[in-house]
């Protein structure tokens, strides 16, 4: 990768030092003054290059990207603002791509549920608006599905066996998962808790008759089978 720096000024005089690496660029501001940057491109020899328009301005709590004037991020307070019309791309996985480590507030895409999600202190907790205002329904159809806090009734069609994943409880929550495929004698639905937590007493709960269905809600501590 080359750096190229078509035009550098540095408002804070000579306590502002540049310090360049392979792969950063270093400001060292010794003084109060806001450092300002202009007309800075980067390009890598094996993709197009990206540029950075009419400056980075630095000031003691505010950072400006401008591209083309479309885009501006401001700090102010503790306050991220991003004045653009488009969209803000979000991290995008599977539930077993969750971070090993996370923080409340914490936000991703769901993609094995199609739910954008925020992490709380007792685990992620879905940000999607339930599709109706009473009945929330989702049908699985395939082998592995994690029912997420926007579901409420969970019907099962799928031709094999099934493996259903509770949400991490919370006092109250309760769902519905119902065999719709007729098969359940064949193909068993096994439901598992979060991990720590038990259903019944046990690890796991199976739906073993065909067409049957089994309500669950969680406790102060466990879930429980209706």
């Amino acid at each position: 990768m080359t750096l190229k720096i078509k035009q550098l000024k540095a408002d804070g005089g000579l306590g502002a030092i540049p310090i360049i690496s392979d792969s950063a660029i270093l400001w060292s501001n010794t003084t109060s003054e806001p450092i300002n940057i202009s007309g800075v491109s980067f390009t890598n020899s094996s993709s197009s290059s990206s540029s950075v328009s009419n400056g980075l301005v630095c000031s003691n709590n505010t950072i400006n990207i401008n591209s083309n004037g479309i885009t501006v991020a401001t700090l102010d307070e503790g306050k991220v603002s991003i004045n653009v019309t488009g969209a803000l791309t979000l991290p995008n996985g599977l539930t077993t791509q969750r971070p090993e480590t996370s923080i409340t507030g914490d936000i991703r895409y769901n993609s094995s549920n199609n739910i954008v999600e925020a992490y709380h202190s007792d685990g992620w907790k879905s940000l999607t608006p339930a599709p109706y205002n009473g009945f929330r329904y989702f049908t699985v159809e395939t082998s592995t599905y994690f029912i997420s806090d926007n579901d409420y009734c969970v019907g099962v069609n799928y031709n094999d066996y099934v493996s259903i994943y509770l949400p991490s409880g919370i006092t109250g929550m309760n769902f519905i998962i119902k065999d719709e495929s007729g098969r359940a004698i064949v193909n068993n639905i096994t439901i598992y808790p979060s991990s720590g937590q038990l259903i019944d007493g046990n690890e796991s709960y199976a739906i073993l008759g065909n067409y049957n269905s089994v309500s669950v809600y969680f406790g102060k501590t466990s879930w429980y089978v209706i």
